[in-house]
């Protein structure tokens, strides 16, 4: 992180870093030629609007939070820029490994990118939202830790079925995408692991989107029987 991004508070610090790179990077995809931009760099470049609309929605949130002097909010909102910051790394991370393996597969085998860039741009957009809704999870006040822990558990239960069969999904769609023996066995091999984790995020992203939604309307609800329970003028007799 520039030292002059470090000056600043941590929490708009990482706003103004994720942004600055996020959008330099599409600049740089943008401007590229065609030639000279991969095909992971064009789904990169596609996958970093979904990180900057939700950082606007934290740099929104935390500017409400501010206004408001809600510390606990800005707390909450500084968590989710980190996981956020440490997502990004990760999908940096895996990203590069894939675009590692189809290069090594066209110095090999041919000048053939094996996966569709649609699926690339899919697995990013479904990273970045596992992240966003499990901040959303996090930041549930009607939910003890423990409650948290297990409802994350059976979401990844969940995706991961759901993971194995996007990477069934993907052996498939490898095998008749190509000719030759070793071209069917890179392309299985791409689209699998592609659609597999592609699959398993989407899931998981899904499910812990849904856990966060029934907290707020559980905590909703029992706010709105408190608020309607009868009084009795028994209990305040003498």
């Amino acid at each position: 992180m520039p030292e002059d991004i470090q000056k600043l508070p941590e929490a708009e610090a990482l706003i103004k870093y994720i942004r600055d790179t996020e959008t330099k990077r599409q600049e740089e995809a943008k401007n590229s030629a065609q030639d000279n931009s991969s095909m992971f760099d064009k789904a990169r470049a596609e996958v970093s609007n979904e990180i900057l609309k939700y950082v606007d929605e934290l740099e929104s949130n935390l500017l409400a939070a501010k206004i408001n002097q809600d510390k606990k909010a800005q707390s909450q909102i500084l968590n989710s820029l980190r996981i956020l910051n440490f997502t990004i790394d990760a999908y940096n991370l895996l990203n590069g490994s894939l675009g590692i393996v189809d290069s090594a597969h066209k110095l090999f085998l041919g000048n053939t990118t094996m996966v569709d860039q649609k699926h690339l741009v899919n697995l990013g957009k479904n990273v970045i939202k596992t992240a966003e809704n499990f901040n959303k999870l996090l930041d549930a006040s009607s939910v003890s830790l423990g409650e948290k822990v297990l409802l994350t558990m059976k979401a990844f239960a969940f995706a991961v079925i759901s993971g194995i069969s996007g990477f069934l999904k993907g052996l498939v769609e490898g095998f008749k995408k190509e000719d030759g023996l070793l071209n069917k066995l890179s392309s299985m091999a791409q689209n699998s692991v592609v659609q597999g984790l592609s699959s398993f995020h989407d899931k998981f992203a899904d499910e812990l989107g849904k856990a966060a939604e029934n907290t707020t309307n559980s905590s909703t609800n029992s706010e709105k029987d408190i608020e309607m329970l009868p009084i009795d003028s028994r209990n305040y007799q003498q």
